[in-house]
């Protein structure tokens, strides 16, 4: 789940967070990238900062979805006002101060609830750069029967979708249609990733289940 996003190689759990983690490992790998040591060593040491905020906000009252001026996605670019590249300033400005933040990001919502979840995490990508938004996602949370683990498409977060009307709860087949470059990167059982790949290391990740998109998220670097 998003609600993991400070973690950067060991996101909590799921079986859904595993496949995602594999897809971005599987991109990242085709990527060249002069400076994934050392953009790895400073995602972990934010990761090993904010672990321990991350298990209490999963435990504790569940943050406000944002409050956003534009409910458009552009992949690798930005999400609903929030761009790769941002300041935490820019970022909180552009979703609202409902979040719950540390060091690593700002978590809006929750994945265990039925609302969702929207996330972007923070890092520094060389030893001179600014800390900035190096990852923005949304996913979509869970029925009232969370032990089943289905998505709840029904989601405020809906509003948020790319020029070509792709968002939560769209089909793959308006995916593919939409995005006819977009590639499978990895599949485990229900759960399939689709990959845009973007300048650079970037791209763009939408997260498949029951043949419809559950969750969207982009990335400036290869998160290691």
């Amino acid at each position: 789940m998003l609600g993991s996003f400070y973690v950067a190689d060991a996101p909590a759990g799921a079986e859904i967070w595993n496949t995602v983690a594999t897809a971005r490992e599987s991109v990242g790998a085709d990527r060249p990238n002069p400076t994934k040591g050392m953009t790895e060593m400073r995602l972990r040491v934010a990761s090993a900062i904010s672990v321990l905020v991350v298990l209490t906000a999963v435990a504790g009252a569940q943050a406000a979805l944002p409050t956003t001026h534009t409910n458009l996605i552009v992949p690798v670019k930005s999400l609903a006002g929030v761009k790769l590249g941002s300041s935490l300033a820019a970022a909180t400005a552009a979703w609202g101060k409902g979040g719950t933040c540390n060091e690593g990001g700002c978590q809006y919502g929750s994945t265990i609830s039925k609302v969702g979840e929207a996330s972007f995490q923070l890092a520094q990508t060389s030893t001179t750069a600014p800390i900035e938004v190096v990852r923005v996602g949304i996913e979509a949370g869970v029925t009232n029967d969370t032990a089943s683990g289905k998505k709840e498409f029904n989601t405020p977060l809906d509003r948020f979708k790319t020029a070509k009307g792709i968002g939560i709860g769209s089909t793959l087949s308006a995916l593919k249609h939409a995005y006819p470059h977009v590639k499978s990167a990895s599949a485990v059982g229900s759960v399939t990733v689709y990959t845009l790949l973007g300048p650079g290391e970037s791209f763009t990740l939408f997260e498949v289940t029951e043949g419809r998109v559950y969750g969207i998220s982009m990335q400036s670097v290869h998160l290691g």
